[in-house]
């Protein structure tokens, strides 16, 4: 991918360029830049590799939240009764619970129950006394307090970081397998076309609403224990600095030719996000922690969370222990996507 990709643009970069913005297209959205190659040694030790959906995003200048609060969601229970588990109404709401709705036919859209992610309360905890040591109140969301009514509440908190699974339909680049594995008969130009109703954040009783949809029952989405990308773009996030979204396949979708991905990045950005940092692949419980604890250490002290980002990343990858394999599948999944300066 190194040679595919950068051997032939680096040559007209002006010298001593190190920092990159990268507007990806089509599969390149499911690339993480930072890990490609070049004999030993990672294109993220020598550029500060960022993303943007377009050029557009340069001219936004994105406001901060005078608050220094850091909102964070963590081990929902996904085995709660959500909110508003019922059936779908009618007019367009339904219509749309209909499409994204499970037929018998099927066979798997909603397949997986969701297991509890220890590793998240852990975060969790070690996220707030981190924040508390850089002088950042943060509010823990943990078991049924993690739900999407509460989220979909919240005004513009500095920080939002959300530890759980994050869920995607199918990604025609990616192949099958993943996320909620929506077999290739269900495929449909539906699902293009509504894409950012495809993936998500499982929150407080996902697991009740996996349920129903596997039986073949036609829930609602307003408030079913899962955010999913359109969703997401509806928050009131527009002077939130930064939203993380610490869980497996977030940055995964459907990508089509000539546009931004349809995934939960896209939603974040949407809402008015300056900074979403988000993955392109399963990530290790226990090393999320470790990772995580020492981005925030530094990107609430500097402000600056692309930079920040780059240099863990880099540090990480280059590190002389563990095979380079270990190395890129623990570090390399997390991208940033910016706005406006990138701060």
């Amino acid at each position: 991918l190194h040679d595919a990709l950068w051997r032939p643009l680096e040559p007209a970069l002006p010298g001593g360029t190190k920092s990159v913005l990268i507007s990806p297209d089509a599969a390149l959205h499911v690339v993480s830049f930072a890990t490609l190659l070049k004999q030993d040694r990672f294109l993220g030790q020598d550029y500060l590799v960022t993303c943007v959906t377009g050029g557009r995003d340069l001219l936004r200048s994105p406001q901060r939240s005078d608050n220094r609060r850091m909102e964070i969601w963590a081990n929902p229970s996904f085995d709660q009764r959500p909110e508003m588990l019922k059936p779908n109404g009618p007019g367009i709401g339904g219509l749309l619970d209909w499409l994204f709705a499970k037929r018998p036919d099927e066979g798997g859209f909603f397949a997986h129950t969701l297991r509890p992610l220890e590793g998240a309360a852990k975060e969790a905890r070690m996220l707030k006394a981190v924040a508390a040591e850089k002088g950042t109140e943060a509010v823990v969301h943990t078991d049924a307090d993690a739900s999407e009514s509460g989220l979909k509440q919240l005004r513009s908190p500095y920080v939002l970081h959300l530890a759980t699974h994050g869920l995607f339909a199918f990604n025609s680049q990616a192949g099958e397998g993943g996320g909620l594995g929506v077999p290739a008969r269900a495929r449909t130009p539906n699902s293009r076309i509504f894409s950012m109703e495809r993936s998500g954040l499982a929150l407080a009783g996902a697991n009740q609403t996996i349920g129903a949809r596997s039986r073949g029952e036609r829930v609602s989405t307003e408030a079913d224990g899962i955010l999913n990308a359109a969703e997401a773009a509806s928050l009131k996030l527009d002077k939130t600095w930064l939203v993380v979204m610490s869980a497996c396949d977030t940055g995964v979708g459907n990508t089509i030719n000539g546009e931004d991905a349809l995934t939960l990045k896209r939603g974040f950005v949407q809402a008015g996000t300056a900074n979403v940092l988000f993955s392109l692949w399963r990530v290790n419980d226990d090393y999320a922690v470790q990772f995580m604890e020492k981005f925030y250490r530094a990107a609430l002290a500097n402000g600056n969370a692309p930079q920040t980002l780059a240099a863990l990343q880099a540090g990480e990858l280059a590190k002389a222990e563990g095979s380079l394999w270990t190395r890129v599948k623990n570090a390399g999944p997390f991208v940033m996507n910016s706005v406006g300066t990138g701060h």
